[in-house]
This record gives structure tokens, C-alpha cells and sequence, in this order.
């Protein structure tokens, strides 16, 4: 099976039930166990040792990756141990899903990321061409991924497409395509004989993001035609979209090509330039799903730059409900790959990020730890959608925020605590009502930064939504800074805004309502200066309306109903009797 560059390679499956395998690979871009198809491990013990470079190679970059699988990765026991100093190194590393649901994983990558270029065709398929006769057999590759930003992606994350086929510009079918690996990512491909003439375009299936107890919905999605390439491979992706009924037509853009000259006959426009990319060393990536429901984890990756704990493309599901679920440690330090600046603005390529999901976050159980040292390295980002409805979060990040959301963030149950020292540590950019909600759980959110960051950042008060829940908040400012409301957007319960108090780090901070019950207690791990006017909310179920509620600290540990030892206490009682604050709760 092992062909003298990987230490395991399959043209098909790798199962792995039992047993020690020791596998040291030095080649650039070496895969410790590489599959075709799909990779199972159920049992045994596997230590992966690598080192080398990327290589770039007719336009297909690859890194040295301890597991990869051009389908899924599977892990359901056993022990898996992979150490990596490789340029771009990749831990688990799979085109379609990974799915770990047991055993123990340990990464540990002490290589970084960086940038490399390749010439770029900046071009757009018109489909007005009939489109000349190919000269030799080319290849047309299909990314078959639509982001925002330009790219037509819906909700504001990336749409993988399924079930690509290939169409003549008059419907008739050409075939379903096969996927590939290009740039590191799965493409959908068609080699051309030698002589094809006409005009073509791809069709496939998405479903959009479904939401916890909802279905996505599904569209026939078809591209804009392109001709027959003529004189060399051609590499697209889909552009914006039209929207009708369940059917969505793109335009097509040029993704990639390492050189790429039309000829023909081919209405093709664009100059060749020089395309810069950066790449990540990634503990666990993935262009499509990521499930982690069971199992240890340990996620290092700690090289200079360009380092991430998880990526995906897709959603990441943490747990299952009524479950243990998994116990992940994630670490990334160094600083971002890339810098470009507009005006106040800067834009970060490559920045070590704990968990980056284009899709949805969704966790139900388990203990998840998340740190990140390096400049601009958010903890926990999502492009799209981030519920917590069990388990417990904790991320801290020294420069970014802590949780990031381009959509809604939702607590339905779990307890979360988010620290920042350099930015916000919960920020959703939804921008409107719902925002941030929380209807059950716990909530704690410190920035230490000082003005204008805030412990919870949702542009504005009146987008927040409170059902339920516990919550403790301290920064900077609180809902956005001046102009934003005094109010939350919905209340069910008594909450209050308070400001100019201090936070320290290390005591601890119980909550009381009127009558002295203890509410909950929280154990401070930043600190919050009242010297930068700390503006904090507080709320929770007992909290007395149109009365005066207080926080006492100090730093003996309290008791808890339910707890988090070292992070948060419901119930129970404390010794500590300093006053911090008294507030009149709504």
C-alpha cells in the first residue's frame, strides 16, 4: 500500500481496527495515511511524525497531511497522535466530512502558513461563443463552492454543491461529474477529447443551512454556459446569482488556472496576472462538514503564522444532545499571514483563528476550551450562525474577539464564558433584531480592552433578545456605544444595564436579587477597569423588577445549585460580602 513518498496509501478505503503503526514521513507534501475513498478508524494506536514543504504543481498546491481522505474521515476509537512541522501542515485533512465520535486525537503542529502566486486570468464566461475545436484533450474544473462577498453565496456563508453533472448547452446530459483535488480544495472535473466543439454548463443541487429543528431548502442551482476550452485546462467557480423559484442561474468566474490562454474561437476577456494565495496549518480541515460528537481532543498549533485549531467549509457540529459529548483543547499562537489596509481598515489573510466555519456552529454537548494568542486570532468564528444549545465554551483570545458571528448568535442551553484582552468577546455583525438571544444557559462575556470594546457587541441594545437564561457581561461599553438603546429588544425576564464598576481578576462575582437570594456567581479570569467607564448587563431568571438587586465579590469560591468549577456557579450561596454594584433591575 505505501508507495515510497506516503506512509499509507490506498487508490481506494483505509480501515484501521487495531494495532501500532508508527509512520515518519519527510517528503513535501507526504500524507501519513492517504485514501481515495474514505478512511475508518475504530481501534489501534497511530503515531504520525512529518515534516517538508508544500508543493505547487501544474496549478494543485498540496501540504503533508497526517490523514487524508478524498471522501470522509471517520474516527469512532482508538488513539491517533499526529506531529507535524510541515510548511502548511495539515492534521486531519478530508474533501467531503469528518466525523470523530470517539477515541483519542492529539495534533500538534509547530509549522506554519504563508503565501504562494500563480498566474490568474481575470475573465468571465459569457456563453456567447459556439466555441472552436479543442486542439488536444483539456480539462474543465468546476469548484463547485459560492461564497458571499461578491460570489452570490446564500445567508452569508458558502454553498457546497452536490450531484454536479454536465450539460450541453441544448440540456442534453454529458455525465455526472468526479471530484478531484485542486488548490487544496475538491473540484468537479470533465477532460474534453481531443475535437469537442459547443457550448456547455454545469448543473448541481444545494441545500441551504438548516437551523436546529427546521429543514434546508433545496435548489436546482445551473451555471451560465462556457465553450469548450481550446488550447489549455480551464478552472471555474460559480459568481452571483438569479434567483426563480427553487432555481438558481450563476454567472461563472475563472478560479485558479495556472495558465490559461484562450483560443478558437472562445469569447474570453482578461489579462493573466499574478494570483497571491495564502494557506493555514490546520489541525482538522475540511471542505465539507465537520461532526465532532465524541472523543478527547487536543488541537495544538502553534507555529508563527498562519495556524487554525478547525476549518471548515461547511457546518460544525459539536455533540449530540443528552450526551457527554466530546472534551476538545484547541491552541493556536502566532500572528496572521497577510495584511491590507483601506483607510482605518484593515483586512487579515491567514489569522490564527481556534474554530473558523463558513457554515453554521452548532454545539449540544460536551466541554470545549478554546485559546488563541496571535494578533487578529479570533477564538470562535462563524460566518453564518452560532448556537449553543449544551455543553460548556470557554474561549479566550489576547488580541481578537473571542466569538465572532456574521449572523446570529443564539444560547438555548450550555453555558458559554468569552474572554477578550483585544477586542469584544461576544460580537455578532447581524446588524437587527434577533441578533443575540439567548433563552436558556449561561453567559459570561469580559473584554478587558478598554473603549470602544465591549464584553457583548451587537451594533446596538434593541437587537438583543433575553427569554431566559443567566447573563454577565463587562467592558468598555455595552450594545454598540453612543446612540444605541437603553433597552434590550425583548425581555421576559428582569435584566439591567450597569456601569462604572470595577472587575477583577481572580474574585468572584455573585449576583443577588432583592431579597439577598443568590442568582448566580461567576469567577472573573480578565479583569475590567472602571477607569474606561465598564458598562456591563446583567439578567437572569429571579432577578427582581423595579428593585434593587446588588453584586457582592471577593475571592472566596461560592457553591453552586449546577457548576463549572473555576467559571461559573447557578444558585447555591457565597461568603464573599464586598458590594461591587446595586442596580434597579427592568
Amino acid at each position: 500500500m505505501a508507495n515510497g513518498k506516503h506512509g499509507i496509501a490506498s487508490d481506494d478505503y483505509v480501515e484501521i481496527e487495531n494495532g501500532v503503526i508508527n509512520i515518519t514521513t519527510t517528503a513535501n507534501a507526504a500524507k501519513g495515511v492517504k485514501a481515495n475513498d474514505y478512511i475508518d478508524m475504530t481501534g489501534g494506536t497511530i503515531t504520525i511524525t512529518q515534516s517538508g514543504s508544500k508543493v505547487i504543481e501544474d496549478g494543485d498546491v498540496n501540504y503533508s497531511s497526517g490523514l487524508k481522505a478524498d471522501s470522509t474521515i471517520s474516527i469512532r476509537g482508538g488513539s491517533l497522535t499526529i506531529n507535524s512541522s510541515a510548511e502548511g501542515g495539515k492534521g486531519l485533512n478530508a474533501d467531503m466530512g469528518v466525523y470523530v465520535s470517539g477515541g483519542t486525537v492529539e495534533i500538534n503542529l509547530t509549522g506554519s502558513g504563508g503565501t504562494y502566486s500563480q498566474a490568474a486570468v481575470d475573465a468571465t464566461a459569457t456563453g456567447s461563443s459556439s466555441g472552436g475545436s479543442t486542439s488536444g484533450s483539456y480539462t474543465v474544473y468546476f469548484y463547485a463552492v459560492a461564497s458571499s462577498g461578491g460570489m452570490g453565496g446564500p445567508g452569508g456563508s458558502s454553498s457546497q454543491w452536490s450531484n454536479v453533472q454536465l450539460y450541453k448547452e441544448d440540456g442534453t446530459l454529458v455525465g455526472t461529474l468526479s471530484t478531484k483535488t485542486v488548490s487544496d480544495y475538491t473540484a468537479y472535473y470533465y477532460t474534453f477529447p481531443s475535437g469537442t466543439t459547443g457550448n456547455y454548463y454545469f448543473q448541481g443541487t444545494y441545500t441551504s443551512q438548516s437551523r436546529p429543528g427546521s429543514t434546508g431548502t433545496s435548489y436546482t442551482c445551473k451555471t451560465a454556459t462556457f465553450a469548450a476550452p481550446t488550447s489549455a485546462d480551464a478552472y471555474y467557480r460559480p459568481g452571483t446569482y438569479s434567483t426563480s423559484g427553487s432555481t438558481r442561474t450563476y454567472t461563472l468566474t475563472t478560479w485558479d488556472p495556472s495558465s490559461y490562454q484562450p483560443g478558437g474561437g472562445g469569447s474570453w476577456g482578461g489579462t493573466t496576472d499574478t494570483d497571491t494565495q495564502t494557506f493555514t496549518c490546520t489541525c482538522i480541515k475540511c471542505d465539507g462538514e465537520i461532526s465532532i460528537t465524541g472523543g478527547t481532543l487536543t488541537l495544538n498549533a502553534t507555529g508563527t503564522k498562519g495556524t487554525c485549531g478547525i476549518k471548515t467549509d461547511g457546518n460544525l457540529t459539536i455533540g449530540n444532545a443528552g450526551t457527554t459529548g466530546p472534551t476538545m483543547n484547541i491552541k493556536t499562537t502566532g500572528t496572521y499571514v497577510s495584511q491590507t489596509s483601506s483607510g482605518m481598515e484593515s483586512a487579515y489573510s491567514g489569522d490564527p483563528k481556534g474554530i473558523k466555519a463558513e457554515g453554521d456552529i452548532l454545539m449540544y454537548a460536551g466541554e470545549v476550551y478554546v485559546s488563541t494568542t496571535g494578533t487578529a486570532g479570533e477564538g470562535v468564528e462563524s460566518k453564518s450562525y452560532i448556537e449553543i444549545a449544551g455543553g460548556k465554551l470557554y474561549s479566550i483570545s489576547q488580541d481578537e474577539d473571542a466569538i465572532n458571528c456574521s449572523g446570529i448568535i443564539k444560547v438555548s442551553g450550555g453555558w458559554v464564558y468569552a474572554v477578550s484582552n483585544g477586542n469584544d468577546a461576544i460580537d455578532s455583525n447581524y446588524g437587527r433584531s434577533g441578533a443575540f438571544t439567548i433563552t436558556d444557559g449561561v453567559v459570561v462575556a469580559l473584554s478587558s480592552k478598554g473603549s470602544p470594546e465591549e464584553g457583548l457587541d451587537c451594533d446596538n441594545n434593541s437587537y438583543l433578545t433575553i427569554q431566559g437564561g443567566y447573563v454577565f457581561t463587562g467592558g468598555a461599553a455595552q450594545g454598540g456605544g453612543s446612540g444605541t438603546s437603553s433597552s434590550v429588544g425583548s425581555a421576559s425576564q428582569g435584566y439591567c444595564f450597569t456601569s462604572s464598576y470595577a472587575i477583577t481578576s481572580g474574585n468572584y462575582y455573585t449576583v443577588k436579587n432583592a431579597s439577598g437570594t443568590v442568582l448566580f456567581s461567576i469567577k472573573a479570569l480578565t479583569s475590567v477597569s472602571s477607569n474606561n467607564n465598564s458598562l456591563s448587563l446583567i439578567s437572569a431568571p429571579a432577578l427582581t423588577k423595579s428593585g434593587t438587586n446588588s453584586i457582592v465579590y471577593g475571592t472566596a469560591e461560592p457553591t453552586g445549585d449546577s457548576s463549572w468549577a473555576g467559571y461559573i456557579y447557578v444558585g447555591g450561596s457565597t461568603t464573599n460580602s464586598t458590594s461591587a454594584k446595586t442596580f434597579t433591575g427592568k
